[in-house]
């Protein structure tokens, strides 16, 4: 078992104040608020469901016997809604979360201390929300072995 990085999640958790938590609760993400423990993940586990994963079936294969996982299983244990738009990842970064950031590439950390910056000076919740979006993005969607956040969909955030 390794410890997935939502240590970082449980790091900014800590420093949210009530007006940025009840923002964050109105989105999908509401459930990110809650981790209070770096997860921790079984990615050998993990690696072997996506390669027994049928697509064509919506299943993964066990042995012999083949168990049902669909798209909507995986949306419902993320608490994602099962209907929504497609998001695209986005090349260009200089929307409005991408300008936040001065440097290229960015990095968790660097996501993480502008958070920071935001909350103690509690003067742009939206911006500071849109941020912890991303990094819950990041974090649990589009996990990386890389530490740089790139090709994320910043348009939607």
């Amino acid at each position: 078992m390794h410890r997935c990085e939502s240590k970082y999640i449980v790091e900014v958790n800590n420093v949210l104040k009530d007006t940025h938590r009840k923002r964050i609760q109105a989105t999908p993400f509401r459930w990110c608020l809650e981790v209070d423990n770096a997860l921790e993940i079984n990615y050998p586990l993990l690696r072997e469901v996506l390669r027994s994963w049928v697509p064509q079936g919506e299943y993964i294969r066990v042995g012999q016997h083949l168990v049902g996982l669909s798209v909507y299983d995986v949306c419902i244990c993320l608490g994602l809604s099962m209907v929504g738009k497609c998001v695209e990842f986005d090349v260009d970064v200089s929307v409005v979360v991408g300008s936040l950031f001065e440097k290229k590439p960015i990095t968790l950390r660097d996501i993480i201390n502008k958070i920071k910056n935001l909350v103690v000076s509690d003067d742009d919740v939206d911006n500071a929300c849109r941020l912890y979006l991303l990094l819950c993005f990041t974090v649990f969607y589009f996990p990386r072995t890389s530490r740089t956040v790139t090709n994320m969909p910043f348009k939607v955030l």
